[in-house]
């Protein structure tokens, strides 16, 4: 290979230009450079003859470059001008400013409202009221939807020293506040919700009742007539708010919540309402109770815990026996650690340092019996009540242990 055609050769190499090649004098083949004999017939290649077309023509190419990006570019100018097109008719179009074309608003249509919002946002909704949206002539229409509010902030409790009704009530409605508040709101998981929110309640509900026992015992008739009645407006009211956010949720994971935090809502502001009407009476502060002694009142704590114990036994499905099942061993627990704790300022270093060391050995004794009562149980409707009616009776059985220790 002469000189020449090696320097042609790299240089159309480093273009990755493969045009160079050998013309077979016999059949006129192309050959690549550095052939010795010819791929087709065999005939030797002495004098090397590049082929006519062996210089790229870079004039060519750049103006053939040139046109598919000249095409490209004509290709995305006529599909935007489309697109252009397309958005302007859209926007040109008629909308039709007679209202007799527009379709009127119904209650079932509207009423669709709610349940949209509540399975889009995941927001409780209560209810939605509907006042005269079937007259579209009518000015006073309107649509108003009802969520729960939640407690925004814990709240201090109002009164240290209550002399009266009212400030007792109020302090109670303040602690159930502060319940909802830190077990209802800051809570990370579907099941704990749906729990606290039963709990809570439950809680204002008992408040309400006793509320209104109250006034039934200090109104007079005529009064409290009027506010049975209203009573009884306000709970078909509830139930039907319960009814409308349960449905809204039906099937979901928050149906429950839904029907507690609407039932929640509504009872805590009976609540706030039924404690206003109190008049108490300027009386002398009640005289503080008889002193109990420590053992006592440990011993009156637990026989509590027991009665509400039944609640377990007597409830109808395992949604209900494994809630009280669950509130009844933390009651017990609470009781441990009230009892646990006063023994530490009772007993000497060396006794409590006993009684500690016994204490770690039954609680690994509880644990294992408890993990091998859930084991049957696992995955199933019956692991809760498993887990804790076993805790149940593991704690009973220690906290009046503890109680007997108490001097």
């Amino acid at each position: 290979m002469t000189k020449t055609l090696q320097l042609v050769y790299n240089y159309f190499k480093e273009l990755n230009e493969d045009v160079i090649i050998i013309i077979c004098p016999r059949c006129s083949t192309n050959n690549p450079i550095g052939s010795n004999v010819c791929g087709r017939c065999g005939t030797p290649l002495g004098d090397y003859t590049l082929s006519p077309n062996y210089m790229p023509n870079h004039r060519t190419r750049k103006k053939n470059n040139n046109s598919g990006l000249i095409a490209v570019i004509i290709s995305l100018f006529l599909v935007f001008m489309i697109l252009i097109g397309v958005l302007l008719f859209i926007l040109l179009k008629p909308s039709g400013d007679d209202n007799n074309n527009q379709p009127v608003p119904t209650n079932q249509n509207i009423s669709n409202v709610a349940t949209i919002l509540a399975s889009n946002t995941g927001r409780i909704v209560s209810s939605i009221n509907l006042n005269n949206i079937d007259d579209p002539d009518d000015d006073t229409a309107n649509i108003t939807i009802n969520i729960p509010q939640p407690i925004s902030n814990p709240v201090p409790i109002p009164y240290g020293n209550p002399n009266g009704a009212k400030q007792r009530f109020m302090n109670k409605a303040a602690e159930i506040e502060n319940y909802e508040y830190n077990n209802l709101y800051n809570v990370s998981n579907q099941t704990d919700r749906n729990l606290n929110a039963r709990v809570t309640f439950e809680k204002w509900d008992v408040l309400l009742n006793e509320v209104y026992a109250y006034l039934k015992n200090n109104m007079s008739k005529s009064d409290f007539k009027a506010l049975d009645n209203d009573e009884l407006s306000w709970i078909k009211r509830k139930e039907s708010a319960i009814s409308s956010a349960g449905n809204q949720h039906k099937g979901t994971a928050k149906e429950t919540e839904a029907r507690y935090m609407t039932g929640i809502s509504y009872t805590r502001d009976r609540c706030y309402y039924l404690i206003s009407l109190i008049q108490d009476q300027q009386t002398a502060p009640p005289s503080p109770p008889p002193t109990q002694s420590p053992k006592q009142k440990y011993l009156n704590n637990a026989s509590a815990i027991e009665s509400y114990e039944s609640n377990i036994y007597n409830s109808t499905n395992q949604t209900d026996i494994n809630l009280h099942a669950r509130i009844a061993f933390e009651k017990w627990d609470v009781l441990l650690n009230e009892v646990y704790t006063h023994l530490k300022g009772q007993m000497s270093q060396s006794e409590f340092k006993a009684l500690d060391n016994d204490e770690l050995s039954w609680i690994k004794q509880k644990e294992s019996a408890i993990s091998s009562a859930v084991a049957p149980h696992s995955g199933t409707d019956k692991e809760p009540e498993a887990r804790y009616t076993t805790g149940i009776a593991y704690t009973k059985d220690r906290c009046y242990y503890l109680i007997s220790l108490v001097r």
